[in-house]
């Protein structure tokens, strides 16, 4: 009997489902036949028979195949696994020769050039050593000469150091020196003020009623005692100096009288700088004392011989 193919393609078709396909063979097979298929239909297919163009097809592709196999082992195989020809083992031992004369130029090359290299790296090493020296003596130079530089900048520091406590010290005696003779000079300004006023006044009062003996020379009017502070030799120089000439303007204001004169005890114990060992009444302080007395005296006799 012929099968049908248009039954056979709608079965396909109708088994190609998702649902029919997750069934059982045997529920597919029943509905098959419910279709009414034939056994002959519903047996899968027989296959096909080859023919001889199958066989010389694969004939053709195992000698292919073969060959190629064949060709690759003589080619890359049997070199390493036969044993090599003497015209092989001829080449190979000119050929090593060859390597061996060229590796012993390339040593001889490498001695030479490792001597010259070992010549050059001595000179280089001998200048590096001398060069090296002279750095070395030129840093111990320069530390030596650094080292004393700090150590005059140092000394140089401490002077400076030592001159800016010293100036304001200096200053502060200086100042109390300068102060101390202001003083004194002041003081004796101030003494010798009173005994010009003193002299002018005694001059004032005795100068109507003074006769003048020119049997007995006029007495130096001097001023009254006073005590003079101690001094340096330059101050009291010039204090006496500038008595002696306050001394020399009062009396310029009266005809009768002369200016004190320093005697020279006086003079000497002021210029010499020193002063005085033991205090004493000056000459001029004795003669200023006499002489009011001398007045006092004259004064008494024309009060007796008016009277």
């Amino acid at each position: 009997m012929a099968i049908r193919d248009d039954l056979v393609a709608s079965a396909v078709q109708f088994l190609q489902d998702p649902s029919v396909a997750s069934s059982s063979v045997e529920n597919r097979i029943s509905f098959l036949r419910s279709k009414n298929l034939t056994q002959e239909e519903i047996d899968p297919p027989a296959p096909l028979r080859r023919d001889w163009r199958d066989w010389f097809i694969m004939a053709t592709v195992v000698g292919g195949v073969s060959y190629g196999i064949y060709s690759l082992g003589k080619r890359y195989v049997m070199p390493l696994v036969a044993p090599p020809t003497p015209e092989k083992l001829e080449q190979d031992k000119k050929s090593i020769e060859e390597q061996f004369e060229r590796s012993f130029a390339l040593v001889e090359q490498l001695a030479k050039d490792t001597e010259e290299l070992k010549s050059a790296e001595k000179e280089r090493t001998e200048r590096l050593d001398k060069a090296i020296g002279d750095l070395e003596s030129v840093m111990s130079d320069l530390k030596s000469a650094n080292r004393r530089r700090e150590d005059d900048a140092q000394r140089v520091r401490d002077e400076i150091q030592a001159l800016k406590d010293a100036i304001p010290k200096a200053l502060s005696n200086q100042k109390e020196m300068a102060e101390k003779r202001l003083r004194e000079i002041n003081g004796e300004l101030t003494s010798l003020k009173t005994l010009v006023s003193q002299r002018m006044t005694a001059n004032t009062t005795s100068s109507p009623s003074t006769t003048v003996n020119p049997l007995r020379t006029p007495a130096t009017p001097t001023p009254p005692a006073t005590t003079m502070p101690a001094a340096t030799g330059n101050t009291l120089g010039s204090s006496s100096t500038s008595a002696g000439e306050s001394a020399a303007a009062g009396s310029s204001s009266t005809p009768t009288t002369e200016a004190p004169k320093a005697t020279p005890a006086r003079t000497t114990g002021l210029t010499n700088g020193k002063p005085a060992g033991k205090a004493s009444i000056p000459a001029w302080q004795m003669a200023l004392s006499n002489q009011n007395d001398d007045a006092s005296g004259s004064k008494d006799n024309q009060a007796a011989s008016s009277s």
